[in-house]
């Protein structure tokens, strides 16, 4: 049954922490954003801004006090992402990605994760099912949260894309 689990939920064989399959908790989530696009004959430009806090509550309805919940449900998050297209020819498109976003830790308590990620990609359509693409991408996290480790990372990436239908 616990192979099964580890199976079901695609889970490696060992981990350096717990995962909570299942909790009974309960939190409140606030969320504000607003978006922005522009449409062109051969650009597209989204930008969103927003803001998102999750915090811990009772069954009542009360804010819990510090230490009583488990890690990461009591946090606001703020960012802004812009997605950009420009078609080249009817056929390729060029796309920008660029995502921003400061997670820091609510009620009094330190911590704050910072990051940031860019894609740029080419794709195009090769049949009326299919289409390719490539790129590139960068992408970036700081945190003063302990057990998170920051990292930078830059990649390649190419693709084929298939829609059964």
């Amino acid at each position: 049954a616990v192979s099964a689990v580890i199976d079901n939920r695609r889970l490696p064989s060992e981990l350096s922490s717990p995962v909570n399959l299942y909790s009974q908790q309960l939190t409140l989530n606030q969320n504000l954003s607003a978006t922005m696009g522009l449409l062109g004959a051969r650009n597209n430009l989204f930008v969103t801004l927003y803001r998102y806090q999750t915090e811990p509550i009772s069954g009542s309805g009360l804010i819990l006090p510090p230490g009583l919940y488990f890690g990461g449900t009591n946090n606001t998050q703020y960012g802004a992402n812009a997605v950009w297209s420009h078609s080249l020819t009817p056929l390729p498109s060029l796309n920008l990605t660029l995502n921003a976003l400061r997670t820091e830790a609510n009620g009094g308590l330190p911590g704050r994760t910072d990051q940031g990620f860019a894609r740029l990609a080419i794709t195009s359509r090769i049949s009326p099912n299919a289409s390719v693409s490539a790129g590139a991408r960068y992408q970036t996290l700081n945190s003063s949260f302990p057990g998170i480790t920051d990292y930078d990372e830059s990649a390649i990436f190419a693709g084929i894309t298939y829609t059964f239908r």
